[in-house]
């Protein structure tokens, strides 16, 4: 393995931490002191170690990437829970950056056992790494040498090979005394919990929100890489193997925008019986491609591409025991002959946002109109309800309506998941609440006024929406008393694109923010890009500072009182 210096090492993976700064939405001194050293510390302390010898990230650079897409699919899982619930909200503003920032420690550090317990890592003299000691990068930089070596340590039979346990040793080195301040000064408990999931401590039985984030992001991350790898697919022959060039043409033309998902036109499709892609139009541009990159060897008849992915498991056969499918898009009449993937993440996992459900594609649904679209499909003219966060979440629906109590809810609790999110089935008015408690903080309903409590049906124009639920109509009452009140500084304020409420100050009323920003966009408010409607959390300038925010479009913002 070749040695890099930490800058280096950073550089590999500069697409993941470019979106990672994003995702944090704090200013560039917070980030270098927060997350720029850990990662930095990281880089220099497993260099370019793989993190397995066969399986998961495995090659060089492995464990790095392996802990960088923990720890920022953690992160924004993060957002999505709840962690300190019962307390109020001054208290709650304190506390649920300092549990997200820690769940993003925990992600970067749960692997950290593997260079210690699963391989040994020597120099060209045959000199071992000090494991406890030094940093790997350090050591290689003191041994003066370019190239270093691994060994993978065999596990004897009737062995138990040490656990997560070991990961701790490494973590406290990657970890600066300034991160392990700043959330001990939010609360006592914080830097115990991650401990015990860095370790593996908690069990099953009743574990730590953040143990169920790290448990199920981990599973979908390893799964990502298996269904990405280019191993997975073909079989080891002698000659040339066209199936990795085939995948990662499809890749690139999904990532380049030359192919969209759930919109007109669409090469694939995205529903609830899987991801299909429209065939022959797809496999000639695909090989429009790679002819034009010079690839030699590739076949040029899209029925032979066909049968080397299908033979490659690339594709699943339908019952009758072909390969075509008949799709039936929403918003068309038309129907079309398509190819359906085994594994939606085989394309899927280059990206990071995940597609919505189009809702059934292989029979045609009479309800489908572009008038009353409620299964998801991502159109250029109506965007609907989709979420960038990594949460699982649908809002629920059934012939009952209770009213909302006043603690947030134990969905907001539900662990993350990376894999492509459901479709919103229903999009029925919410039936009116015979009482309603508000489920903001106790302490902000008090302060609030009857006489200055804004009835927002009323306040805002019908034609921009459809009204709100309760629950989002005492969240914008409760904004609006912290506008005037002169309590929103730097979370929230006018930008370009409209009003935007960063996604910190957002969550301190005690919302899932999913669900919030589901039922802003289903009233007609929520601003998206024109090039990604179904992106509704945005980075936003609010008074000079970067953040990740919900965006309300100007319009209705003036005629709230969001802005003057």
């Amino acid at each position: 393995m070749t040695f890099y210096p930490a800058h280096q090492v950073l550089a590999t993976q500069a697409d993941l931490l470019h979106r990672l700064r994003l995702a944090t939405g704090v200013g560039d001194d917070e980030y270098q002191r927060l997350y720029g050293t850990v990662i930095t510390n990281l880089a220099n302390g497993v260099n370019l170690l793989p993190a397995t010898e066969t399986g998961t990230h495995q090659g060089a650079g492995g464990l790095f990437r392996l802990s960088l897409e923990l720890g920022f699919y953690s992160l924004q899982a993060s957002e999505a829970t709840i962690f300190a619930a019962r307390a109020g909200v001054e208290r709650r503003r304190l506390l649920e950056p300092r549990w997200r920032y820690a769940t993003w420690l925990a992600g970067m550090c749960c692997e950290l056992y593997r260079p210690i317990t699963t391989m040994i890592v020597t120099a060209p003299d045959g000199d071992q790494w000090p494991t406890y000691r030094l940093p790997l990068g350090d050591w290689l930089e003191e041994k003066g040498v370019e190239r270093y070596y691994i060994r993978w340590i065999d596990q004897s039979p009737g062995k138990q090979r040490p656990g997560r346990g070991a990961a701790a040793t490494l973590a406290h080195r990657l970890i600066p005394d300034v991160a392990l301040q700043y959330l001990h000064e939010g609360s006592n408990d914080i830097v115990p919990t991650m401990i015990d999931v860095i370790t593996g401590s908690f069990g099953s039985h009743n574990p730590h929100p953040m143990a169920r984030i790290i448990e199920v992001v981990r599973e979908k991350v390893v799964a990502r890489d298996n269904a990405i790898r280019p191993q997975t697919y073909g079989k080891l022959t002698v000659g040339q193997h066209t199936e990795p060039h085939l995948l990662d043409a499809m890749r690139r033309l999904l990532k380049a925008g030359k192919w969209t998902v759930n919109v007109k036109k669409s090469r694939l499709w995205f529903g609830d019986e899987g991801l299909f892609l429209i065939w022959p139009t797809a496999a000639n541009e695909m090989l429009d491609m790679l002819r034009q990159e010079g690839m030699a060897g590739i076949p040029q008849d899209s029925q032979t591409i066909l049968e080397i992915l299908a033979e490659a498991q690339v594709f699943e056969a339908h019952h009758d025991g072909g390969y075509f499918w008949t799709v039936y898009p929403p918003l068309s009449s038309n129907e079309l002959a398509a190819v359906k993937f085994a594994n939606p993440d085989t394309i899927f996992g280059a990206l990071f946002d995940a597609p919505e459900s189009a809702g059934v594609l292989t029979s045609r649904v009479e309800s489908k109109t572009a008038s009353d679209n409620t299964s998801g499909v991502r159109s250029e003219e109506q965007p609907t309800a989709t979420s960038s966060s990594v949460l699982e979440q649908a809002p629920k629906t059934g012939p009952e309506k209770p009213c909302p109590s006043e603690s947030a809810t134990e969905a907001s609790q539900k662990p993350a998941t990376i894999a492509p999110k459901p479709s919103i089935t229903s999009s029925a008015e919410p039936e009116p609440c015979t009482r309603h408690k508000s489920r903001v903080a106790p302490s902000q309903s008090k302060d609030r006024q009857p006489k200055t409590e804004i009835d927002l049906a009323e306040k805002v124009k019908p034609e921009l929406g459809n009204g709100l639920d309760a629950l989002t109509r005492d969240v914008f009452g409760a904004l609006l008393d912290d506008l005037r009140a002169g309590k929103i500084t730097n979370e929230a304020g006018k930008c370009k694109e409209g009003y935007a409420i960063g996604l910190e100050h957002l969550a301190s009323y005690g919302i899932d923010i999913t669900t919030f920003a589901v039922a802003v966009q289903k009233a007609g408010w929520l601003y998206t890009p024109s090039d990604k409607p179904n992106k509704k959390i945005i980075e936003v300038q609010i008074n000079g500072k970067s953040q990740r925010a919900i965006v309300i479009k100007l319009h209705v913002a003036i005629d709230m009182g969001f802005v003057a």
